[in-house]
């Protein structure tokens, strides 16, 4: 993101450099209807999103690779925010996927304890069964678990 934000940053520097690039054929802009330089920076916070996916797929735990998932997008989101020439569309595709990251990090990390919420009175071998031991064990896990991802997230997002 520091790329991106320095070609942002000495925008009226780099634009004549990055056009020049284009109309010589050295560059070729992927993104339609925005300048050269804006498509490049695009194309580098795209190719930044896949690198993120990619290293994501290396967490065994779903909730982690999600938590990765939603720090990563949301900081790229917020590095954007108040960037004039990045298109609008883009940024708010971006905080989208930040949203969607979250409400699939909430369903895989809480469903076990869900689980025990949604049929309160299930039959265990025949006999009533009552959930809450099992909801409060279930409960507690999630909660340590919680506790650590919270460190987590200081200490090891990108």
């Amino acid at each position: 993101m520091m790329y991106v934000m320095f070609l942002e940053n000495y925008d009226s520097i780099m634009k004549p450099i990055v056009s020049e690039a284009a109309s010589l054929g050295k560059y070729i802009p992927r993104v339609g209807d925005v300048p050269p330089l804006t498509s490049l920076e695009v194309e580098m916070v795209s190719c930044l999103e896949e690198k993120l996916a990619n290293k994501s797929e290396a967490f065994p735990d779903q909730g982690l690779r999600f938590l990765f998932l939603l720090n990563n997008s949301s900081f790229i989101a917020d590095q954007l925010h108040d960037t004039p020439y990045f298109p609008k569309s883009y940024k708010e595709d971006l905080a989208g996927k930040a949203e969607d990251y979250m409400k699939r990090y909430m369903q895989v990390s809480w469903a076990l304890v869900l689980s025990c919420l949604i049929n309160p009175t299930p039959n265990c071998l025949g006999k009533n069964y009552f959930p809450m031991p099992k909801f409060k064990s279930d409960f507690q896990k999630m909660y340590t678990t919680q506790i650590w991802r919270k460190y987590w997230k200081r200490k090891y997002s990108a």
